[in-house]
């Protein structure tokens, strides 16, 4: 049975980045510490901001369900309010973190 990668993009991955997950790579290995620095510091780059102004790039580890809830559990404050757009199970799922955290 051929098995799928079910996500949000398209459903399958190229020969060429599954071989490049063949090699592995400690996360003390030189070159892991350089690839994740320089992305850091694109990312930086694309927001238009910078560490001099006090911004600084995060990489976390998990689903897109846990990305969304890491950033909106960590930057909603007390006073805020949070505006969700609901057309599905992706939006329905925000709105329930939303009550869990108990975020306006």
């Amino acid at each position: 049975m051929k098995k799928l990668l079910f996500t949000p993009r398209p459903l399958s991955t190229s020969r060429t980045v599954k071989e490049a997950a063949l090699e592995d790579m400690g996360s003390r290995d030189e070159a892991f510490i350089a690839t994740i620095q320089y992305i850091r510091n694109a990312l930086l780059q694309l927001g238009h901001v910078t560490k001099e102004e006090g911004y600084e790039t995060v990489i976390v580890q998990g689903s897109g369900t846990f990305g969304v809830e890491s950033v909106i559990s960590s930057t909603i404050g007390p006073d805020d309010h949070l505006l969700i757009l609901s057309n599905g199970a992706y939006g329905e799922r925000i709105v329930k973190m939303a009550l869990i955290h108990k975020l306006p």
